[in-house]
């Protein structure tokens, strides 16, 4: 993988404001301009009011972890590399529709540099460099879990290699 498709956390914020959201991005061009569309609709904020600094990895929020949880895909983080189809691109976020935003590479034949609504059965995983450190088993899993634990009740753990299965 190319420096240019490493993607990084940036906090981004507008000056004179305490307004301020964490963005998976490559670039913090790429990151004001990503927090630039989410705001201008509701506030008439100026492009050049935007600042933003390097935090470091991806972040996974825990908005995301959840949507992940719902998804059936627990152990997907922000900053795993997935492939959709031919493109090869990086998780870095989510959306209303409890899909992936998928940062796709730049020299992806199909998508180069675009950011994509993809839904989770459209998404093959690749290993992660970011393996996640203490994922969160005290929220319920839900309750259309077929080999896990019944609804409502705390997990203990899947047997190692194994996930539990869930279908929609």
């Amino acid at each position: 993988m190319s420096n240019k498709s490493t993607v990084f956390a940036w906090e981004v914020s507008v000056k004179g404001t305490d307004w301020t959201q964490i963005v998976n991005a490559r670039t913090s061009g790429q990151a004001k301009s990503d927090y630039y569309y989410t705001v201008r609709e509701c506030w008439d904020v100026p492009y050049t009011a935007m600042r933003c600094r390097k935090i470091g990895a991806p972040h996974t929020s825990e908005a995301f972890k959840r949507n992940a949880i719902y998804r059936g895909l627990p152990n997907v983080r922000c900053g795993q590399r997935v492939k959709v189809g031919s493109a090869r691109g990086v998780i870095v976020g989510h959306n209303s529709s409890a899909n992936f935003n998928v940062l796709f590479d730049l020299d992806s034949p199909q998508y180069a540099g675009l950011t994509l609504n993809c839904h989770p059965d459209s998404v093959v995983l690749e290993p992660n460099p970011f393996p996640p450190s203490g994922l969160d088993t005290t929220m319920p899993f839900p309750s259309r879990s077929i080999d896990g634990p019944a609804s409502g009740q705390r997990p203990v753990a899947a047997p190692a290699g194994e996930t539990f299965l869930t279908h929609e």
